[in-house]
């Protein structure tokens, strides 16, 4: 059996933003702040089909409407579609799920605060010694991550396990401490397959496990997801449920043109690198050679004028790290850097086809934006550390 690593949170760290004026901001054109809100200009914007739940500080959830901004820690969330396997993630009594012999029914009773605020979290329990464990299996193996949040009952350890149950397979088994109370967020990725099947053990090593008659932890809102990154939970009943892209615009009314002096500057954080595709942290949209900066699927950070394109070395950018960028343009040639150092050689500005109708933050990826700003002048080497 193959253990392979998770991320396990148990809070969500927390930032600041600098209120200090720069001596450039004078020529800030644009300025979104890291909830969404305009400091100069238009609101960021989101579409949305339906509600979508944002993290807040410590292990918080909060369910959040369609078409509302998602302002997390982080910055605002924007994430790409995906389909959440597991039904009635928030009904471990249904009988979508299963329990060995050595598992008591599921219950709620004696449940702590749950991450939402309410007492909706579920007791995994054992009633005799050993392979005790409680499970899903939906069928057809199409998940490649996932989301469980567990909290401490009266035993030190739970495990979360994965399977292709057409072998059976194991694909992600992880062992979690829980010794101290609280909520921890584990994030299942890494599986060595797709998977179709979830199980949950009050003990370390998945089915196998050692748990002593009584042991329990508590599990709320398990998710298994089609991405390959863990998202923020989809809740569902009968069916599997799908949350479509969101699409995080920001106004093109303050985007200078391609061949005057302007820079874009903000702060993203990617969650997990493409895989096959480009991560879109920031581009005209309506453009089609357009202006814009990507991340490629190995950490390679390049930006786009017309049909140019500069690039920095691959492994530049990695996942979960946060990082300032600048795209700044003289007229003529553009640059990009980096928390402050220049990334790739000089680009050459071209002209784009089309006419950017909106600035679009994020583009087949999950992706947190903050700080937006937009100067109608160009920033030296020594100036863009302080864009």
């Amino acid at each position: 059996m193959t253990e392979v690593s998770s991320k396990v949170y148990t809070s969500v760290s927390t930032y600041s933003v600098s209120t200090e004026a720069t001596p450039f901001d004078a020529n800030v054109v644009e300025h979104v702040d890291s909830t969404g809100k305009a400091v100069i200009g238009t609101d960021l914007s989101v579409a949305q089909a339906g509600s979508t739940f944002r993290e807040g500080t410590g292990v918080s959830l909060t369910e959040v409407a369609t078409n509302v901004l998602r302002s997390e820690p982080k910055g605002v969330l924007r994430e790409d579609s995906t389909t959440n396997r597991i039904l009635y993630n928030e009904d471990l009594t249904n009988a979508a799920w299963n329990l060995s012999n050595n598992c008591a029914t599921p219950t709620q009773t004696g449940s702590p605060v749950d991450p939402e605020g309410g007492n909706g979290a579920w007791k995994i329990a054992a009633n005799a010694a050993n392979n005790a464990y409680f499970g899903q299996d939906y069928g057809t193996a199409q998940s490649n991550s996932g989301v469980v949040w567990v909290h401490r009952g009266n035993t030190d350890e739970c495990s979360i396990s994965v399977f292709d149950n057409s072998g059976p397979t194991q694909v992600l088994n992880v062992n979690v401490d829980v010794s101290t109370n609280g909520w921890k967020k584990v994030e299942l990725e890494g599986f060595s397959a797709p998977g179709d099947a979830l199980v949950l053990s009050p003990g370390y090593n998945g089915v196998a496990n050692s748990a002593s008659d009584g042991d329990y932890f508590w599990v709320y809102a398990p998710c298994l997801f089609d991405l390959d990154v863990a998202t923020s939970p989809i809740t569902t009943t009968t069916t599997a449920v799908t949350r479509a892209d969101d699409t995080l615009t920001g106004s093109v009314a303050n985007l200078p043109a391609w061949n005057t002096a302007f820079t874009v500057a903000l702060t993203f954080r990617l969650k997990g690198l493409p895989s096959g595709v480009t991560n879109g942290i920031w581009y005209a949209s309506g453009e089609t050679s357009r202006r814009q900066t990507i991340v490629l699927a190995n950490g390679t950070l390049r930006s786009d004028m017309g049909g140019n394109n500069l690039s920095s070395s691959t492994g530049t950018v990695v996942a979960d790290t946060e990082y300032r960028l600048v795209y700044t343009t003289d007229g003529t040639n553009y640059f990009q850097y980096l928390d402050g150092v220049q990334k790739g050689a000089t680009g050459t500005n071209a002209a784009p086809s089309g006419t950017a109708t909106a600035i679009e933050y994020g583009l087949n990826g999950n992706i947190h934006i903050k700080d937006v700003k937009i100067y109608n002048r160009y920033f030296t080497a020594a100036e863009a550390k302080y864009a």
